[in-house]
């Protein structure tokens, strides 16, 4: 499926907020394109989901990093 100019602008706007992060706009638009997201994304364009959605990013991580008092 290809995207539209409002999942093109989304992706534009989600790699802006994740840019300290590396997150690029070929990262997001793969991330977009997974079916569960993209779903999500569509039904929010046509009105049958809910009023916004929400991204998280968490960076992976290969050291638990705790702090001793």
């Amino acid at each position: 499926m290809s995207l539209s100019t409002r999942h093109r602008w989304c992706i534009e706007r989600i790699s802006q907020c994740f840019q300290n992060e590396n997150v690029d706009e070929e990262k997001v638009q793969g991330f977009i394109r997974r079916p569960d997201i993209l779903n999500m994304f569509n039904a929010l364009f046509s009105g049958d989901g809910g009023s916004s959605v929400f991204v998280h990013y968490q960076n992976k991580s290969d050291q638990l990093n705790v702090s001793s008092s």
